[in-house]
């Protein structure tokens, strides 16, 4: 089953955020960031350099820093 909000990308980590600690292993800061990134962001025709352009103009300011509230 497909779903509508995911892009096709969709990666599911093994680590669960079920407490503080595990919500900030870089694994789990990396994969929030890659599914939380538009279906826009990613090229028709895979190429990195498409891609890379379209990343450039995301702003990714929320998943550069620790929430203080997490730990």
């Amino acid at each position: 089953m497909k779903s509508l909000r995911r892009h096709p990308y969709y990666l599911r980590g093994n680590l669960k955020n079920s407490n503080k600690i595990n919500s900030q292993y870089i694994t789990n800061r990396t994969l929030t960031c890659w599914n939380s990134l538009p279906v826009n962001c990613f090229p028709v025709k895979v190429s990195s350099r498409a891609f890379k352009s379209n990343l450039i103009s995301l702003d990714l300011s929320k998943h550069l820093t620790l929430s203080p509230l997490n730990y």
